[in-house]
């Protein structure tokens, strides 16, 4: 049948049969499988007709405008708000809803989806009570298209096109489309909308979206109707209809070439071939974007992003201007800057550009490498003086407290010889009352002698150790002419010690030995002897001298004579600090068989 100035025109191959006039608009018509004469209807003002043997049969004059045949000859009606399913041989079933109708499809013999005005997608159960089920709140849904047995497409006013199952359930959403989808056909792998503002294929294997617009292939821009058959796209709009090869939709690549118009930095006209040696300053930047097709640049975004030293990603963002601008630190970056048509979804050319900002002066590395060295130098130099003012200061205080030591020394040293002196001459004084004319001369010479000697030590701060030995055995005949009696004087000292080089305070020993004469050795009776040993430990030189005596009495332990405490205080002025150890003791020996005395002193050398 074909549809012409109000009339129905049935007709077998090419000839029409017979002219059916009908007094209203013909909006749509139900062809039947050319079995049955009873199954061929068309929708007008007046409602549905049915043809049955040529003769005209109204079944409703409700306002319908669609419909859809199921494969079990069910034909669904619908339009405005009204829904009406007609069985063949059975009752039809009509329902009336509160919002208007604009689409259908089915899913089953048993159930079909209708889109409406603002209430959005409904399921339908086709029964005597046409039972619906809310499905989604999608507003207002134009159009259904059946892409699989279990898969829909729908094409809504504000969410663009989305793909549920039979339950309703959303599985993919298309919102990147223009807001109203008027209607859609599918050609696997491909679903076609059309829309106000154009033509788009979705691939569904893919996710790429192509658009068709009266920029590139289309003579029109709103797309009202589509329809495929075999090859062949049907489109109809507002005044014309157009069909297309499927290929040439697939073939097509809509072209969007951008470049760039000018550069300015920091606001002064600048070339792009001079943007790869720029002083640090020279740092903000403008680029403006030139976009050959005009329809397109006013759907265009600009997309840029900042690259520095060929990875670490410094900017990306995107702007619907055809003006770039931007600051950057010192460094070498590469621009990419590319536009992409949010309508057709297409994407222009790339373009790159190279970007090199020099380091200032005092941030390249020769600078740096130079004020590092500086800097040490600097650094050194300052902490040579400091060191060098420290140890002078040290040296001048340690020089000051040598000074001192040694007239604290000698002071000392004049107080003990007075004491050694009153002692020989009270034993002179005992051979003259004793009328001991020889033995006194005796003493005398030998006194002389230690006298002479005596005086050659007192001038010198230290004396070695084998002078100070010859003095202590002379001081030893002396005590034995006043005592009568033996005194042995051992002296114990390794094979490698070197007595003629290693130094010791003068007179140090000799108020020791004394001691030991006097208040161990004298009140005894049989052999007497002293032990004198020398051994080097570390750097320290270490002295014992032991007596034979009779040891210390318990009662005298407390009392210390000057001459002690002169010895210990010199021991202490040898050391230039605390030494942090015991550096003189005197005890008894085991078994109260004599004195033991420990001198502790650093090692001090003549060579």
């Amino acid at each position: 049948m074909l549809l012409d100035n109000n009339q129905l025109f049935p007709f077998a191959d090419k000839s029409a049969t017979k002219t059916i006039a009908s007094p209203n608009h013909i909006y749509d018509i139900a062809f039947g499988d050319g079995k049955s004469s009873n199954e061929d209807f068309y929708i007008s003002q007046t409602g549905i007709t049915q043809l049955v043997h040529n003769n005209v049969i109204s079944i409703d004059k409700s306002y319908y405008s669609n419909h859809i045949i199921l494969p079990c000859k069910k034909v669904i009606f619908w339009g405005a708000r009204n829904l009406l399913i007609y069985n063949p041989g059975k009752k039809n079933v009509k329902k009336t809803f509160d919002d208007r109708l604009l689409c259908a499809a089915s899913f089953s013999d048993s159930f079909i989806f209708v889109g409406s005005f603002s209430s959005g997608l409904w399921r339908i159960r086709l029964n005597e009570n046409l039972d619906m089920e809310y499905i989604t709140k999608q507003g207002r849904v134009n159009c259904i298209q059946r892409i699989e047995n279990n898969l829909f497409a729908i094409g809504t006013n504000e969410e663009g096109v989305q793909l549920i199952d039979s339950s309703g359930k959303i599985k993919q959403r298309y919102t990147n489309l223009p807001g109203r989808i008027q209607a859609l056909a599918f050609n696997e792998p491909f679903l076609y909308a059309g829309t106000k503002e154009g033509l788009y294929s979705i691939n569904l294997q893919t996710q790429t979206i192509k658009g068709y617009t009266s920029s590139n292939m289309l003579p029109f821009d709103e797309v009202t109707g589509l329809m495929i058959s075999e090859a062949f796209i049907f489109f109809t709009g507002r005044n014309a209809a157009v069909s297309i090869p499927l290929q040439a939709l697939s073939d097509y690549h809509s072209l969007l070439k951008i470049n760039i118009d000018n550069v300015s930095v920091n606001n002064q006209p600048w070339q792009t071939s001079r943007l790869n040696q720029l002083s640090h300053n020279l740092n903000n930047f403008s680029f403006n974007i030139s976009n050959y097709s005009y329809r397109a640049s006013a759907n265009s975004v600009y997309h840029y992003r900042v690259i520095k030293d060929g990875s670490k990603l410094i900017l990306s963002d995107s702007t619907p201007s055809q003006l770039i601008q931007f600051s950057l630190e010192p460094g070498d970056y590469q621009l990419s800057i590319y536009a992409e048509d949010k309508l057709l979804h297409v994407r222009s050319n790339s373009l790159s550009v190279p970007i090199n900002i020099n380091n200032p002066f005092y941030s390249t590395w020769w600078f740096l490498v130079l004020a590092f060295v500086l800097l040490a130098a600097f650094a050194t130099l300052i902490a040579t003086l400091l060191i060098r003012r420290i140890k002078a200061r040290e040296l001048q205080k340690r020089n000051l407290v040598l000074k001192v030591s040694d007239l604290e020394a000698r002071a000392l040293q004049g107080q003990m010889n007075p004491h050694f002196v009153f002692n020989a001459v009270n034993s002179v004084q005992d051979f003259i009352l004793s009328n001991k004319a020889d033995e006194a001369r005796l003493f005398l010479s030998h006194f002389a002698r230690l006298i002479r000697m005596v005086l050659e030590h007192n001038r010198k701060k230290n004396v070695t150790v084998d002078e100070e030995i010859q003095l202590l055995r002379l001081y030893v005949s002396i005590e034995e002419q006043r005592l009568k009696d033996n005194i042995d004087l051992d002296v114990d000292m390794p094979e490698d010690f070197d007595a003629d080089n290693i130094l010791l305070p003068s007179m140090l020993l000799q108020p020791l030995v004394e001691n030991a004469i006097w208040h161990g050795l004298s009140k005894k009776e049989g052999t007497k002897n002293i032990q004198l040993s020398f051994e080097i430990q570390e750097e320290l030189l270490k002295i014992v001298i032991e007596d034979n005596g009779k040891g210390i009495e318990q009662d005298k332990t407390k009392h210390v004579s000057v001459g002690m405490e002169i010895v210990k205080e010199r021991i202490r002025l040898a050391y230039e600090e605390d030494p942090g150890f015991d550096f003189f003791s005197i005890e008894n020996m085991s078994g109260n068989k004599g004195v033991s005395i420990k001198i502790i002193l650093p090692l001090q050398t003549e060579y």
